[in-house]
């Protein structure tokens, strides 16, 4: 059996993904909850490594997850309102507990208020804790989540899939989500952002959404997926002093030294983490594709040759993406990286990256470090950024 540490750091996310790789046909046990999935971007990575998980196994995508989920009401739904319970329910195909019973029809009941609230603009309902998760599992319908997607035009289909068309909200609508975000779960913080820098906002959440979705239909080989998930989560971060942001950044000390900037001389440091994940075949593999070199796999490709093509993808014109008028969506992201002084974490392929734009150095343009230099790279199971934006006085 593979298990996800329940006391899980970004570091050792790659290291369960060593696991992954290296014992396929085990089940994978899911704890209830991660102590520390309040740090800066392990949900997401959980994400991608579990949908790594069911890319290798399949059909024999198995978890197993602690017995006090089926006895006791609160933890079925600590276990079902977590993100990474939602993706280890999702994209397995059986779930079982101690007498080996397959319980994955009791855990997506568990799940369905939270995807509901998600549907209802319940926004401080969609996961356990001061966050909002607007979250698409793939194949099943997703244009009800209307702050993510228009309802569907009557008899539009999709010419590949056979699927209804729905489309992703406009840059604008983005902002309706973000200003909600603020007025329902930012009450009692007397810092906000003004309407200009909520835009700027806007229009990155537009930008990283727009691919994530289009990312999740098929694999670099076209085949389309038979389950895939994509999604935004948006979170309010406070850290009052050293220790909190040792716990919040882990091991990072690119991401310590910018939160210590961000909190010098404050009674407490306000941030705002926007998460856009995807479990799909990550950034190079879908551009190697679109060039037509869908042969190509990724492990045939150095990770020298990898960090070239991901820094590609976010030139002017440049897109991963096998439709046409989508090649500046990247670039318009970094400008509002740079715009906003935020750092990010990008996770795909075999790349971890980071990149603090709050240095004038770099700013609107893709400059990244690698995250952990030193650790094994295997493919993660999609793409995910992380971003730190601060919180400016009101």
């Amino acid at each position: 059996m593979i298990r996800i540490p329940s006391d899980c750091t970004a570091i050792e996310v790659e290291s369960l993904l060593n696991e992954v790789f290296s014992k396929p046909g085990q089940s994978l046990y899911v704890p209830i909850k991660i102590a520390r999935s309040a740090s800066f971007g392990i949900s997401a990575l959980l994400v991608l490594t579990i949908a790594r998980y069911f890319q290798i196994n399949r059909q024999d995508a198995r978890i197993e997850v602690s017995p006090e989920v089926f006895i006791n009401e609160d933890s079925a739904n600590r276990f079902a309102g977590t993100l990474h319970g939602m993706a280890a329910v999702w994209l397995t195909h059986s779930a079982a507990n101690v007498d080996g019973a397959d319980t994955r029809r009791l855990l997506l009941r568990a799940v369905a208020p939270y995807v509901l609230a998600m549907a209802d603009r319940r926004l401080t309902e969609t996961i356990r804790g001061p966050h909002v998760l607007l979250c698409c599992f793939q194949p099943a319908k997703h244009e009800f989540l209307p702050y993510l997607y228009s309802k569907p035009e009557r008899g539009s289909r999709d010419p590949d899939t056979g699927r209804e068309v729905v489309s992703v909200r406009s840059q604008g609508e983005f902002l309706s989500l973000l200003r909600d975000f603020q007025l329902k779960v930012s009450i009692g913080v007397d810092r906000m952002f003004n309407e200009g820098q909520l835009l700027t906002m806007a229009s990155l959440l537009f930008q990283l959404f727009k691919n994530a979705d289009v990312h999740t239909v098929v694999d670099e080989f076209g085949d389309s997926y038979t389950k895939s998930m994509c999604g935004v989560m948006v979170r309010r971060v406070t850290l009052g002093g050293a220790s909190e942001i040792e716990a919040y950044a882990g091991k990072d000390r690119n991401l310590g030294s910018f939160l210590s900037r961000n909190t010098t001389g404050k009674a407490t440091g306000a941030f705002v983490e926007l998460t856009v994940f995807d479990t799909g075949p990550g950034m190079v593999s879908r551009l190697l594709r679109k060039n037509g070199d869908a042969g190509t796999l990724l492990k045939n490709v150095s990770l020298e040759q990898e960090f070239e093509y991901t820094k590609q993808c976010f030139e002017v014109h440049k897109s991963s993406q096998s439709t046409s008028g989508h090649g500046d969506g990247l670039d318009l992201a970094l400008r509002a990286l740079a715009q906003l002084k935020a750092f990010m974490s990008l996770r795909t392929g075999r790349m971890s990256l980071l990149q603090d734009f709050s240095s004038s150095e770099t700013q609107a343009s893709f400059a990244p470090k690698h995250r952990f230099p030193k650790e094994k790279r295997h493919p993660t199971g999609g793409t995910s950024y992380t971003i730190c934006i601060p919180v400016p006085p009101a």
